[in-house]
């Protein structure tokens, strides 16, 4: 089963899981409705596609929103 997750990249701190979706269009309106998105250069927001259950490698399949 295919999921997306979205995701938090904050410069010198670190990355986290924000949440775990059904469908890309709802992880991406997700990390486009977060408080933070657009509000600092240091914030980055992101959507990975994989099987549920599987580690997720964030310097490598991330899709960045803008």
């Amino acid at each position: 089963m295919k999921v997306y997750s979205a995701l938090i990249s904050v410069d010198y701190e670190g990355e986290d899981l924000l949440g775990v979706f059904g469908s890309r269009e709802e992880a991406v309106e997700f990390c486009r409705n977060h408080y933070m998105f657009d509000k600092y250069s240091a914030y980055s927001f992101g959507v990975v596609e994989s099987e549920l259950g599987q580690p997720i490698d964030f310097c490598g399949m991330v899709e960045w929103v803008e």
